[in-house]
């Protein structure tokens, strides 16, 4: 299921890559901190879509297995986040200080599971995760990125609530 799932969140992540790099060429970005996150997450979905679809890629004479990219668009997903939460941990405002710990323990879980996916550790089963999941948990992700791509059309079509 990690393959499958690899591919179905880099297409996501492309997605909405895309389009936050729509949005902010119309309308600019909310502050320099965050001006990396729709180009690494166009990167990330990449690698993860490359790694869900291929056994292993040719670099130079040097063939990467699909583990290595996968673990690699975790690492540059979780690399991004964790300075985009720094302007929220200084401005003292409490709220802003929570969301950003959750932005920091989700970005350095992300940097560790994709250290280990990359490195195949025992930590990670990648042998048994392989294999495609039934119908219903297809559906279920179906729905889910279907409504995020919904939610986000909405939101920019919206604008702000006033």
């Amino acid at each position: 299921m990690t393959r499958w799932f690899s591919s179905l969140f880099g297409i996501t992540m492309l997605g909405i890559g895309g389009l936050l790099l729509a949005v902010s060429a119309r309308a600019g970005l909310p502050s320099p901190s965050v001006i990396l996150i729709p180009p690494s997450l166009v990167v990330a979905g990449i690698l993860k879509v490359v790694g869900g679809h291929r056994d292993s890629v040719t670099f130079g004479g040097r063939s990467v297995p699909w583990n290595v990219l996968v673990g690699l668009g975790d690492i540059v997903l979780g690399t991004v986040v964790i300075p985009a939460a720094i302007p929220d941990i200084v401005s003292g405002n409490a709220d802003s200080r929570f969301n950003a710990l959750g932005m920091l323990a989700g970005g350095t879980f992300m940097i560790w599971h994709g250290v280990q996916v990359a490195r195949d550790t025992h930590r990670v089963d990648l042998e048994d995760l392989q294999e495609l999941p039934s119908g219903p948990v297809v559906a279920l992700f179906a729905v889910l990125v279907g409504w995020i791509g919904i939610g986000l059309l909405i939101a920019i079509v919206l604008g702000p609530l006033p």
